[in-house]
């Protein structure tokens, strides 16, 4: 009989343990991001320092289904909040109201969208703060 409890104490241990184990890997959207890079069609790379050199500084902050939109422009500073919405295998959709203002992927302390089309997209690249 006490063969049996060792049995499956081990047994719900190793559960547990790998139940826990298997969340440690995802990490969360939540935290602050501030833009990496830029990047156009023509392969042309604009990093955060070129940028900001510029007057551009685009910065998130994310808490759950929250985001908050802000950003620098020749001087002119814009903030306004975002919905977030899961659309499952790392990608999310920030809206505005029922609009998509951007699609995202998110992998690890990276997220990247595209905007525009043909040879007027752009892709951005933003980093978590740490």
């Amino acid at each position: 009989m006490l063969k049996k409890i060792r049995l499956i104490s081990v047994i719900m241990l190793m559960t547990i343990m790998m139940a826990v184990l298997a969340g440690c890997g995802r990490k969360s959207l939540d935290g602050d991001w501030i833009i990496r890079s830029e990047t156009d069609t023509g392969g042309v790379v604009l990093t955060r320092e070129q940028l900001e050199e510029k007057g551009i500084v685009e910065t998130y902050h994310i808490e759950g289904e929250t985001a908050t939109y802000n950003c620098t422009l020749l001087g002119n500073d814009i903030s306004f909040d975002l919905n977030v919405v899961d659309k499952g295998d790392g990608k999310y959709d920030f809206m505005v109201n029922d609009f998509v203002f951007q699609s995202v992927t998110f992998k690890g302390d990276i997220f990247t969208y595209v905007t525009g089309e043909g040879d007027d997209a752009l892709a951005f690249v933003f980093e978590r703060v740490e």
